[in-house]
């Protein structure tokens, strides 16, 4: 024999849930809840968990008894007020354990008042046993009327229990609904349509008391949370419009309670909203220009309304439809900027039912972009951010951030119009990311990211290689930052380095130095590096030879107008098309030549070359679209003649990269060229 004990504060304060069968309560619409139905006797059986209803006419005690366990908790709402009679009732408990024994009885645990005449004055009842296991409390109304111990301490498990109720006096009316042995109850329709203005539900949380603090949520079929209230009093008439219903599918109302700091889930109640059918929308010219119609046409939304909301802040226009057909035009602004906008279909009661989006092209700010000089930074470097193309009055913001924290440690707002580059110096700041957004009239036109890398704990490694034979070079010597490593028998280094860009200068015997800069922002950088060969001059002549490719990315130019002058001799060529080589021949040993290159769309470029024996020079030459002007003071424009020396731009680019990539292909077809000048073939 054993007592069962079911401490309900223990629950909560162990965070459990309450179980899966509370979801199935409800008030009204509960399936065993079919409406009122009389009965007469004195003495009643109800089988049904929860959810019972009834109504029923006593002069004399009435028991009710319910054949189930007692989990600690029964609650129940009822009336004496049926009929006419002017007075009370006590209630009372008595439970029975499995062997026929009453295990505890207390008739008069609280009062049913009674008001005379037909008015509804419902009473929520709840027996709850106590937190100690020895006995059990009355609530009515959430407010403590009694508490009783167990007659017999040592009992099996609860087998039937009684509610009893003693009338006052005379000819009483009594009422009993919403009979639940868990902890609390949702009722509502469950199916409501987009023809109702309201889904209205009661919420019932018995269990109120102090420290319990109830509340619920409306939940979409995504569950995002539509509302969220308190609940104040035990049982509470609520009420959710229509309009919060978008789409046709299952709803939820959800239950909760905070006790001593968290929070509980207690129950759930679905119900399915109809929304309604047919209806459709269709964007006829989803890309329109400023000045022009979006077309809309609109089917079997009689009723509806239609709202516009083109790309800018202020460009929201709704219109009613009225017709089972009806097209609906709405002019672009002619100052509108570029970017997206929606138009959305709602329903009577303001639900968002259908929704197509269109495009702004060829408006304010459609051209316009933004963007940082590297991808890349330490936190200590000069930040160049280019832009172009900027309506008047452009709102550009600069922020820095640390990886896993959504402070902006860096937060600056500019303003900038048309085309230019404006700078930022880093200073040493814990930031992991930069993010610059340029945007118009509330719409978003252009964006760039970048990262920042700071510290000593990374490495550069790879494998230095024959530009011709693609072999791997031993014994080349590696210099990064002013660290110098030589390549072992398979041609590899690996140093460590600091982060930040870098001067990688490397060499070997017979090969020309490769000299450059490199950006060590990655923990670990792969570098691989190919060494032009020294050419052996035969005789007392040699050749300047190369390609022509764009500063910015690396890709070869082709055609250019090439020549080479020494006093009054002037050799010149042009740029071969897809590869853009070039070859001078049979120039003498240790003569000086200026190698000059030009191109439309490009500035002019000029270097003093030295000739010995087979000279390579890869000539890089700088796009004029790609120029810096602006008209305000923190703004830049460069210019040169040289395009071997441009900080604003080597600083951005990696200039070799091309040439890493295209150079073993490169040397070959210039040897093919040299090889096949000697025997007279021509090009």
């Amino acid at each position: 024999m054993k007592k069962k004990i079911i401490i309900l504060s223990l629950l909560a304060l162990c965070l459990l849930s309450f179980p899966v069968s509370a979801w199935e309560e409800s008030f009204e619409n509960h399936p065993f809840d079919t409406g009122f139905s009389d009965t007469t006797g004195g003495f009643f059986e109800i089988n049904n968990d929860h959810g019972y209803a009834m109504k029923t006419y006593i002069n004399a005690t009435r028991t009710f008894n319910i054949s189930r366990d007692f989990d600690g908790y029964l609650a129940f709402t009822s009336d004496t007020t049926f009929y006419t009679a002017t007075a009370a009732s006590n209630v009372g408990l008595r439970l029975y354990d499995s062997e026929g024994q009453i295990v505890f009885e207390d008739l008069t645990m609280c009062t049913m008042p009674s008001i005379s005449g037909d008015t509804y004055d419902p009473r929520r009842i709840e027996f709850i046993e106590t937190t100690s296991g020895a006995g059990i409390e009355c609530y009515r109304d959430g407010e403590l009327k009694e508490s009783t111990a167990y007659i017999i301490d040592d009992f099996d498990e609860i087998e039937t229990i009684s509610v009893v109720f003693t009338p006052q006096g005379m000819n009483l009316g009594l009422i009993i609904d919403d009979l639940t042995n868990e902890f609390s109850m949702i009722g509502c329709d469950d199916e409501i349509t987009y023809q109702e203005t309201d889904q209205y539900f009661t919420i019932g949380c018995p269990y109120s008391k102090p420290g319990y603090n109830w509340f619920y949520r409306v939940y979409n079929m995504d569950m995002d949370i539509l509302v969220s209230d308190t609940i104040i009093t035990n049982l509470s008439e609520k009420s959710l419009p229509v309009g919060l219903f978008t789409e046709s599918g299952l709803y939820s109302i959800k239950l909760y309670y905070i006790y001593d700091g968290s929070t509980h889930f207690s129950n759930t109640r679905y119900f399915e909203y109809v929304g309604p059918a047919g209806y459709s929308i269709s964007v006829e010219n989803p890309e329109v220009e400023p000045g022009e119609n979006l077309n809309v046409y609109c089917y079997n939304a009689s009723g509806f309304s239609l709202v516009a909301d083109g790309p800018g802040s202020d460009d929201s226009e709704t219109y009613s439809i009225t017709t089972d057909e009806q097209m609906v035009n709405y002019p672009i602004p002619s100052d509108s900027v570029s970017g997206t906008g929606v138009v959305i279909l709602r329903n009577p009661s303001g639900g968002k039912v259908a929704y197509e989006y269109f495009e702004v092209v060829g408006g304010v700010g459609g051209d316009s972009e933004i963007s940082f000089d590297k991808s890349a930074y330490t936190n200590t470097d000069k930040v160049a951010i280019t832009y172009s193309d900027l309506p008047a009055g452009c709102q550009v913001q600069l922020t820095g951030t640390k990886a896993g924290s959504s402070t902006k440690v860096i937060s600056e707002i500019y303003t900038k119009t048309g085309s230019g580059v404006f700078y930022y110096q880093l200073s040493g700041e814990d930031i992991s990311s930069l993010y610059v957004v340029a945007a118009y009239d509330g719409e978003l036109l252009d964006s760039d990211s970048a990262t920042i890398a700071s510290g000593d704990d990374y490495v550069i490694y790879g494998t230095v290689y024959d530009a011709n034979t693609l072999t791997a070079i031993e014994g080349a010597s590696v210099a990064v930052g002013g660290t110098v490593q030589y390549t072992n028998d398979a041609g590899r280094y690996d140093m460590s380095v600091s982060a930040g860009t870098k001067n990688l200068v490397v060499g070997a015997d017979g090969y020309n130095i490769l000299s450059t800069t490199i950006d060590i922002v990655s923990v670990s950088t792969l570098k691989n590096i190919y060494l032009v060969p020294i050419t052996a001059s035969e005789g007392e002549t040699g050749i300047i030879y190369g390609a022509c490719a764009d500063y910015d990315t690396g890709q070869a130019v082709e055609t250019a107008y090439i020549q080479i002058s020494n006093g009054s001799i002037t050799y010149s060529t042009l740029g071969r098309s897809s590869t853009g080589a070039y070859i001078f021949e049979g120039l003498q040993n240790g003569s000086v030549w200026t190698l000059s290159a030009s191109k439309t769309g490009y500035d002019n470029y000029q270097k003093e070359i030295t000739v010995n024996g087979s000279t390579f020079q890869l000539i890089k030459l700088v796009s004029q679209d790609s120029s810096s002007t602006s008209g305000d003071d923190d703004d830049s424009s460069t210019s040169s003649t040289d395009s071997t020396d441009r900080p604003s731009r080597e600083a951005a680019k990696e200039s070799l990269t091309w040439l890493e990539e295209t150079m073993p292909g490169l040397i070959k077809l210039v040897v093919v060229i040299f090889i096949c000048a000697l025997v007279g073939v021509k090009f």
